[in-house]
C-alpha cells in the first residue's frame, strides 16, 4: 500500500511519498528533514490533529467562545469531540488556559478556552 501526503510541518510543504513494504516496515521519500520523515511516518500509522472549535458561554458579552484541545488526538475521533463539545456550556466569566473537557479519550490531553470571556 502507498500513499500521498503533503507535509505541513514546516512551510516548505515537502511532497511525500509513503509505502509501506510487505515486511511493515515503512518507506517514506521526498521529505527535505527528519521533521517531514516522522510526519509521513505519523500520517501512515496514527495521524493525529489539534482541534479547534467553539462552545456556549452563559451571561458573558460574548455567545461563544473558542477552545482547542492542548495536543494532538486521533484523526478519526474527531466527530467524537465534535460531539462532546457541541454539549459544553460555560459559565461567563471564562479565561484562557481554563479547562473544559479534562483527559479526552483517557490520554493526558485537556480541552482548553483560547478567549477571554466577561460576564454581560
Amino acid at each position: 500500500m502507498e500513499k500521498n501526503f503533503t507535509c505541513v510541518v514546516c512551510p516548505i510543504g515537502c511532497s511525500l511519498h509513503v509505502k509501506e513494504e510487505k515486511d511493515g516496515s515503512i518507506d517514506v521519500t521526498g521529505n527535505r528533514c527528519k521533521r517531514g520523515l516522522d510526519y509521513g511516518i505519523n500520517e501512515w500509522t496514527d495521524p493525529r490533529r489539534i482541534v479547534t472549535s467553539t462552545i456556549g458561554v452563559v451571561g458573558g458579552l460574548e455567545p461563544v467562545t473558542s477552545v482547542k484541545t492542548v495536543s494532538p488526538i486521533p484523526k478519526g475521533r474527531i466527530m467524537e469531540l465534535m460531539d462532546m463539545l457541541n454539549k459544553v456550556m460555560v459559565e461567563a466569566p471564562c479565561s484562557e488556559g481554563m479547562v473544559v473537557l479534562e483527559g479526552i479519550f483517557g490520554e493526558d490531553n485537556d480541552v482548553v478556552v483560547t478567549r477571554d470571556v466577561v460576564k454581560g
